[in-house]
């Protein structure tokens, strides 16, 4: 909890998403019968996905991963310091402030001198950064959209990543 850490779960991801947030996750597979089987994506690489289940680590193709996955996805990711949910419109506070400068580094700015409302040219920029990153451009900042903003910012290279 000090260092931020919280899970990101979805049960609509698709491999385009996984791979941009290129990030190790649990995944849920289904066999004909619909059983559930838990399994680790470990890596993506453009024909195969790499997959720990149980103890055995095994290649499939992605075309059989889609037969057998439907899009549930959990990862772990960092959240910003106070950052308590998804970032919006009104929003104030560290992690707005912090939003703000990321955005600004990542347009090439100069950093916000001063406390941070989130306004609409802050969801304006916040939208145009998701369409950068191939994201729903929603304007409001969750945690795919903080995913993708530690990569482009550099502050993720401590994370864990998807084997190539």
């Amino acid at each position: 909890q000090r260092a931020q850490w919280q899970c990101f779960r979805t049960a609509v991801a698709s491999l385009p998403l996984v791979r941009q947030l290129d990030r190790p996750g649990f995944i849920t597979l289904r066999d004909g019968s619909g059983r559930p089987a838990y399994a680790l994506l470990l890596g993506l690489s453009p024909r195969a996905a790499t997959l720990r289940i149980g103890r055995d680590t095994v290649d499939v193709t992605l075309v059989s991963l889609a037969d057998l996955w439907a899009g549930d996805f959990a990862t772990y990711w960092r959240a910003p310091d106070s950052y308590n949910g998804i970032l919006k419109l009104g929003a104030r506070g560290p992690a707005v402030d912090g939003l703000a400068a990321q955005l600004a580094s990542v347009r090439g700015d100069a950093a916000p001198t001063a406390p941070v409302l989130y306004d609409n040219v802050m969801a304006v920029r916040v939208a145009a950064f998701q369409t950068t990153q191939g994201l729903t451009a929603d304007g409001r900042a969750g945690p795919t959209t903080f995913m993708q903003l530690a990569r482009a910012t550099g502050s993720a290279r401590l994370e864990p990543r998807l084997l190539r």
